[in-house]
């Protein structure tokens, strides 16, 4: 599954918006679905992931490892995915930040 990284408005708590991360599902070269984010602890990375396409390699609440579904249960939704569009300084730096995507149910 490849994903886009696009920033989003959304509606939080205490009738504030916050910035996230949505990675949105990417097919046939369309944007089809916000379908999680980046954490939010990652926010100062977030103008150099804008644009970018990652490869989603593990979907935590697939896997048959306990621990990895309980902490995907925790946190609504885990995966792993790594970057694949065209390679810029410090692209591994970002793969190491970029390791998990919480789910969310924002739509796009």
């Amino acid at each position: 599954m490849l994903v886009r990284f696009k920033k989003r408005v959304v509606y939080s708590e205490n009738n504030n918006y916050k910035t996230i991360m949505a990675a949105v599902w990417v097919t046939e070269g369309a944007n089809r679905c916000v379908i999680g984010h980046v954490p939010e602890n990652l926010s100062e990375y977030f103008h150099r992931l804008e644009g970018r396409i990652a490869q989603v390699y593990t979907i935590y609440h697939l896997s048959r490892d306990s621990n990895r579904m309980a902490f995907s249960n925790k946190n609504d939704g885990v995966c792993h995915a790594i970057l694949v569009d065209k390679a810029i300084a410090c692209d591994e730096l970002l793969d190491d930040l970029v390791e998990s995507i919480a789910s969310t149910s924002d739509g796009e």
